[in-house]
């Protein structure tokens, strides 16, 4: 897989989530389809502002704020994944590997505390809750129980899984 099916998963996640796109509507959409090379159709207005904040929100990981005028209707969703991709100082899938594995690190630390091995059983809900929240936008699918045993490294390694296609 390259990084910009990953990116392009996230984008994908951001239309559902913060745009209630049709799950059904957006699973067509894929670097093997021509759906990936259809214009946005929102209106220019539209995706000059609320859809470019989002964007940019969506993708702060990644890439500086983009500028006003970056896309309009005419623009395709490989268009902006591509833009997104190539603004990002991650090169490749390893690279996002490492950087989504910090973030990780980052999140579990908060959730748990730095000294923590492990994620005691009785907090997993609490610890799941959380890391979905502070990682929605790195997720592509959301944190699981089972995704929280196992060592401090094996739950870094499973949220990594949850967010690289």
């Amino acid at each position: 897989m390259a990084l910009s099916d990953t990116v392009l998963a996230r984008f994908k996640k951001l239309l559902r989530v913060e745009l209630k796109v049709k799950p059904q509507d957006i699973a067509r959409v894929t670097p093997a389809t021509a759906l990936g090379d259809a214009p946005l159709t929102f209106d220019d207005q539209f995706i000059d502002t609320d859809l470019r904040h989002r964007i940019n929100h969506w993708f702060e990981d990644l890439i500086d704020p983009q500028k006003p005028g970056s896309w309009d209707a005419a623009s395709t969703v490989g268009g902006v994944v591509g833009d997104v991709v190539d603004a990002s100082e991650v090169a490749d899938l390893a690279g996002y590997r490492l950087h989504v594995e910090r973030r990780s690190a980052i999140a579990l630390d908060r959730a748990i505390g730095t000294s923590a091995p492990n994620v005691p059983v009785a907090d997993r809900p609490r610890v799941q809750a959380t890391l979905n929240v502070s990682l929605e936008t790195l997720l592509i699918r959301d944190v699981s129980l089972g995704d929280l045993s196992g060592s401090r490294q094996d739950v870094i390694d499973s949220l990594v899984g949850r967010m690289v296609v």
